[in-house]
């Protein structure tokens, strides 16, 4: 059976968390976190009296929690567990 996209989303989401060893709602917190260090990255670029270090820290925090090792090098983090590359599941 086909499901609706939204239900087969929710599907992948699952397993994505299920193949990273990580809970669903510390997934969805750092999806949701790394978008807003990238907003915050670029617009740390473009505007001299900001900073994007909340936003960075709000992130290691909650990545650190969930076994990860962050790197910000890129304007997007990324993270890692044991060497290996952790893909963060984004909708």
């Amino acid at each position: 059976m086909k499901l609706p996209k939204r239900y087969q989303n929710a599907v992948d989401f699952a397993h994505m968390c299920r193949y990273e060893k990580i809970e669903p709602r510390a997934m969805a917190e750092l999806a949701l976190l790394s978008q807003r260090v990238f907003a915050a990255v670029c617009r740390e670029t473009y505007a001299t009296d900001y900073s994007a270090d909340p936003a960075r820290e709000r992130f290691q925090t909650v990545a650190e929690l969930a076994g990860l090792k962050v790197d910000f090098s890129n304007p997007y983090p990324s993270c890692t567990r044991n060497g290996r590359e952790v893909r963060l599941c984004t909708l």
